[in-house]
């Protein structure tokens, strides 16, 4: 087993030892992002022990987690980072953990992908940006 894979059993392992009763379990899907695990193993903790110096971590990991998704890597690499960021933000939404729209977020991530892929198409079909090995790139004019 690989560092990652024992990284992953031990959050679960966490997250399962201080659950709350109505609390679901994350998927493996959530706990391939080393951050977004973190923070529901904080944010679990923080709740099962009333400490709100894990909570305040959690706050801030997530925060920097967010702001780290940037504008200008390729659709590519971040499609499916987007995807498990969605999927955790929802996770902390139904379990209680943040407060929030779970439409308004899914809308803002949909706005987001959209806008990159169009941005990335345009960019791509001008010629400033060289095309990843193995993507398929759409063309706005047929030649």
């Amino acid at each position: 087993m690989d560092n990652s894979g024992i990284r992953k059993k031990n959050q679960l392992l966490i997250i399962g030892k201080y659950k709350s009763r109505d609390q679901q379990l994350p998927d493996d899907l959530m706990l391939e992002d080393s951050n977004l695990a973190r923070v529901i193993c904080l944010y679990t903790y923080a709740r099962y022990s009333g400490q709100q110096y894990f909570e305040q971590i959690a706050d801030t990991v997530l925060e920097q987690t967010l702001s780290q998704r940037s504008e200008n890597e390729p659709l590519e690499s971040t499609r499916f980072d987007l995807y498990k960021l969605g999927c955790g933000l929802i996770y902390l939404l139904r379990n209680g953990f943040v407060a929030g729209d779970e439409n308004l977020i899914l809308s803002e991530f949909d706005d987001k992908v959209q806008h990159q892929y169009l941005t990335e198409r345009k960019e791509t079909s001008y010629g400033k940006r060289n095309e990843h090995p193995g993507t398929v790139t759409p063309k706005l004019c047929a030649s």
